[in-house]
């Protein structure tokens, strides 16, 4: 990935807030991002849970991607930013954030439908 200053990979984009510093990215002030460079995905799904007459954005969303013959799972809305999972049993010993442990369950569920029909 390239900025106006620098290059970066895309895992070092997003960063979780602190005491001492609460931006959940890693730019600059005035960094822009320019480019972004992504590998072929070969299948992917996307699902999630929301309640539509409450939020207009999901509480939970579970990417599922098969890039390279690897399977690559995040979760979103579970966290200040995209949370990665090295595999669904990563979820097993997940710590929610305080009132949030009813989206473990969720989240679960959804990594499980969308592996499960992710494209061979």
């Amino acid at each position: 990935m390239k900025t106006n200053r620098r290059d970066l990979a895309l895992v070092e984009l997003y960063r979780l807030p602190d005491e001492g510093h609460r931006d959940v990215v890693a730019l600059e002030p005035g960094e822009l991002l320019l480019e972004i460079e992504l590998p072929h995905v070969e299948s992917s799904v996307y699902l999630k849970a929301m309640d539509r007459k409450r939020w207009s954005f999901p509480q939970v969303g579970v990417a599922v991607a098969r890039v390279g013959g690897e399977t690559r799972i995040a979760l979103a809305g579970v966290a200040p930013i995209p949370w990665l999972l090295d595999s669904p049993a990563d979820l097993d010993a997940a710590t929610p954030l305080p009132r949030t442990a009813w989206k473990v369950p969720v989240a679960k569920a959804l990594v499980a439908r969308a592996v499960a029909s992710l494209q061979p």
